[in-house]
């Protein structure tokens, strides 16, 4: 049988980190449902509603960058220089580049028929929302990898799910 819970360990000390409780097999449907629901109301916002949620975010990762570090450090054995330079640096970026540029990347676009044949029709490439996605974190930069593509989904107008790897669990609160 599974354990309940799942231990993070600090690689270079060994020292124990955290025990989490792991979420319960069983739970997925809710989880599934209430993520669901979310996303019906998060679609319908604007793309600069969902900038300005997703700016609040740059600046509490901003104003929190050094614990933020210090906790990459501790999970993953990056050094916090390490951790500033190559997690969080590049998570403040995303969230400045997406929040500003996803409306123009997924607005809806044109597209040539390329035949004469159908030179009476017209086509579109429109981005719509598909719902909740899911990222998996890997351990190795367990912070910019997932944090930027939750940040896509989310001004895609999805709702995402996030599974954090097991090594490195304090980075998903």
């Amino acid at each position: 049988m599974a354990s309940a819970t799942t231990k993070c360990v600090n690689p270079a000390t060994m020292e124990l980190i955290c025990e989490v409780p792991n979420t319960p097999v069983d739970t997925m449907p809710q989880i599934m449902k209430e993520a669901r629901e979310a996303q019906k109301v998060w679609r319908e916002l604007s793309f600069k509603e969902r900038a300005q949620c997703i700016f609040r975010a740059r600046d509490w990762l901003r104003d929190h960058a050094e614990e933020c570090a210090a906790m990459i450090s501790q999970c993953n054995g990056k050094t916090r220089i390490d951790a500033l330079a190559t997690e969080i640096l590049p998570c403040l970026m995303a969230c400045e580049w997406y929040a500003k540029n996803a409306e123009k990347y997924l607005a809806p676009s044109s597209v040539s028929s390329g035949h004469i044949l159908f030179a009476n029709k017209r086509s579109y490439i429109q981005y719509i929302p598909v719902g909740v996605v899911a990222v998996i974190s890997p351990w190795n930069y367990p912070f910019t990898i997932p944090f930027g593509e939750v940040i896509m989904g989310l001004m895609a107008g999805n709702a995402v799910l996030l599974k954090v790897a097991s090594q490195t669990l304090p980075c998903g609160e």
